[in-house]
């Protein structure tokens, strides 16, 4: 019994022992100038932005290169964008030794406000700078209201509200091929300008016959050298027609080319001179063109000779081969042809008809 109740003693005394350490030990931890946690601060960020028309570059300082965290720019037209769906960011792929950054930031509208922070993310939390704000630069408006033929040309009007700016280069390009390749230009001027209407409005682009050509406007920023095109105003389709016939009158024996309804609007006369070559076939063949072995080419003068002009009679527009009193055969057939192009590798006919003498 007696070594029960020592025993007991010795446990107690052990517990009394041990209940004095832990009670020590929380005291010491309680005390703050024994042990004081670590605060780190949040990285921060110095931010600044230059925009041009479709681009912008963001510059920046971070306060502190954290090893394995992601850097960049997050940017949209709402406030303080955060990365997500709804924004664009771009990362930043090293910030250098002196804590700065620099992201270029392309495929942005013109004349547009834009949003932008720059972000840390690490360990998936992300932490923004303030929102700052940078607006991209916007063209002189310059937009066609209307394509119409005049004179064998196109006039092309622009939308109210144009006004040429300095450093700026204002234009329409014009093709026949709807993507514009080997298009030319050209450059408004203060000539171009109508005071009755309070208009510009350029009515010397070429149009080419029996074909389409399109227009767009464009404006050019001379020093940056940055082009921004509008969209194709309607397309202007030539409709000149063409008909080639035998004719026999006073004394003259040959094929006349008559274009009905040209007044005012086309004359053979300039696309003659501009490299046009019009034309009449013959041969015993009913099918043949340009190509076809045996064919005779007469080749159409203007008038009665080389150096006249073409007759307007009765609002047609006649053009004559040469005298050809006993070169035809009754039953021979023909047809007229134009030839454009650089090359002349365009060709377009009249209907084949047959002569009878």
């Amino acid at each position: 019994m007696k070594q029960i109740k020592t025993f007991v003693g010795m446990l107690c005394a052990a517990a009394l022992v041990m209940g004095g350490l832990l009670s020590t030990s929380c005291k010491k931890d309680e005390n703050p100038g024994d042990k004081t946690p670590e605060v780190k601060e949040p990285v921060s960020f110095t931010v600044a932005a230059t925009a041009s028309y479709y681009t912008a570059q963001v510059t920046g300082t971070v306060s502190e290169i954290v090893e394995g965290a992601e850097y960049g720019v997050v940017y949209g037209t709402a406030e303080n964008p955060e990365v997500g769906e709804t924004t664009l960011s771009k990362t930043v792929e090293k910030i250098a030794e002196d804590k700065t950054f620099t992201l270029d930031l392309t495929d942005l509208a013109e004349g547009t406000t834009y949003h932008y922070r720059a972000y840390i993310c690490e360990k998936g939390a992300y932490t923004y700078s303030d929102d700052a704000t940078f607006v991209t630069k916007a063209f002189p408006v310059a937009e066609i209201a209307s394509t119409e033929i005049l004179n064998s040309q196109i006039k092309v009007t622009f939308k109210s509200g144009l006004t040429l700016s300095e450093g700026y280069e204002i234009g329409v390009e014009y093709s026949t091929s709807k993507d514009f390749s080997g298009a030319k230009t050209r450059v408004l001027t203060g000539t171009d300008y109508d005071e009755e209407t309070n208009l510009y409005i350029v009515r010397d682009i070429d149009l080419l016959i029996f074909s389409t050509t399109y227009c767009r406007p464009y404006v050019k920023d001379l020093q940056a050298s940055v082009v921004k095109y509008y969209e194709a105003g309607e397309p202007c389709k030539s409709t000149v027609q063409m008909a080639t016939s035998y004719a026999e009158y006073s004394g003259f024996k040959g094929f006349e080319t008559t274009f009905p309804g040209s007044d005012d609007s086309f004359s053979p006369v300039n696309y003659i001179k501009n490299g046009y070559s019009f034309g009449t076939l013959v041969c015993t063949a009913s099918e043949f063109n340009l190509n076809t072995e045996g064919v005779v080419n007469y080749a159409m003068k203007q008038g009665t000779d080389k150096n006249a002009d073409p007759f307007d009679f009765l609002a047609k527009i006649y053009c004559y081969t040469e005298n050809l009193d006993g070169q035809l055969t009754s039953g021979t057939y023909y047809r007229g042809y134009v030839t454009f192009g650089e090359n002349g590798e365009n060709v377009i006919y009249t209907e084949i008809k047959q002569l009878s003498l």
